[in-house]
């Protein structure tokens, strides 16, 4: 059995938290967080957002897009995800 799944990236998040240890690990901290989805070119229709207005929240599935090991198997301290609290 095959337990990989294949995703397409259809778009990026930008917000002013500039490195993993400056996101807060709990919302309740922060009041507020803007925040700016940016899909990829051939994504961008009018009608992918239709109907989103009526909603109050967005849930945005995501992955961390730097937190791998690079390709090479190097295992320096900038491709190893890291708990906050360690």
């Amino acid at each position: 059995m095959d337990n990989k799944i294949s995703l397409q990236i259809i778009g990026r998040i930008y917000n002013d938290y500039g490195g993993k240890f400056g996101v807060p690990r709990q919302s309740g901290l922060v009041e507020e967080v803007i925040s700016r989805v940016v899909l990829l070119p051939e994504f961008r229709r009018a009608e992918a957002f239709r109907g989103l207005a009526g909603f109050s929240h967005v849930w945005l599935l995501w992955l961390f897009s730097e937190g791998f090991a690079s390709a090479s198997g190097d295992n320096d301290d900038t491709t190893i995800l890291t708990l906050p609290w360690r």
